[in-house]
């Protein structure tokens, strides 16, 4: 590694792989921690979520179109 420093991509690599390990040690393992935790209140809340979504789509407030109709055959 210590003649490899120079080189740009490694650099990147290492500093991407540094931010990488310190958001999964400092950010996320703490909060699946957390989360498996309360895995009942996780539980709710993403039943909610879904029932909430799926409220939204089914009374209008959120639109959604499967299938656009186009006016033209070609993008311009």
């Amino acid at each position: 590694y210590g003649r490899d420093t120079h080189n740009v991509f490694i650099r990147f690599q290492r500093f991407f792989s540094e931010g990488l390990h310190h958001f999964i040690d400092d950010v996320y393992s703490p909060f699946l921690q957390r989360a498996l935790a309360r895995r009942y209140l996780t539980f709710s809340v993403f039943v909610s979520l879904l029932i909430l979504s799926v409220g939204l789509l089914a009374g209008g407030i959120l639109r959604f179109v499967f299938f656009p109709d186009i006016t033209s055959d070609f993008l311009r």
